[in-house]
């Protein structure tokens, strides 16, 4: 496996990483089952794991076409 190939991957774990913990702070201050907008949600990973972790709707939202990642 080349060192390019090694690092693509350890950055992209390290986004979800990185998601998965803004995510659970932010449930911290939330309900179960509440309705969220995730404006500037840029790739949507903050969104998709607080969705999972509060069991509610999530809607995410951003100008750019692709997300910002």
């Amino acid at each position: 496996m080349s060192i390019k190939r090694v690092w693509n991957r350890y950055v992209s774990r390290r986004r979800v990483a990185l998601a998965y913990d803004m995510a659970r702070e932010i449930a911290r201050y939330t309900r179960q089952g509440a309705r969220v907008l995730d404006i500037g949600c840029g790739s949507g990973f903050i969104a998709y794991h607080l969705g999972a972790m509060l069991h509610g709707p999530v809607q995410g939202t951003d100008v750019g076409p692709r997300g910002g990642w």
